[in-house]
């Protein structure tokens, strides 16, 4: 699930707050993983009632995403060429 030297955007709520932040996974030992944020290290254990979510935050997880978008509002367009009956959705 976590690659090591991957950025991830880490939320956590302990249910008064909810905390967003980003983080570099160094290590991995299930459910604890040991993270790089801003230069100080922390372990945070994905089993904890705390742990909400973790997604990959880096280039290569923004263009996959922006990719996804695309896709689906393509599939929600209707194709229209001039001359032929519009293809509709089923």
């Amino acid at each position: 699930m976590f690659e090591i030297g991957r950025q991830y955007r880490i939320t956590t709520d302990n249910g008064v707050d909810q905390s967003h932040y980003s983080a570099v996974v160094l290590e991995v030992d299930m459910p604890l993983i040991k993270l790089d944020r801003l230069g100080s290290y922390e372990i945070l254990n994905t089993a904890s009632r705390e742990f909400v979510s973790a997604k990959p935050d880096d280039d290569a997880a923004r263009e996959a995403e922006r990719r996804h978008r695309e896709d689906f509002v393509d599939s929600l367009s209707v194709k229209y060429q001039p001359g032929k009956a519009p293809e509709t959705l089923v």
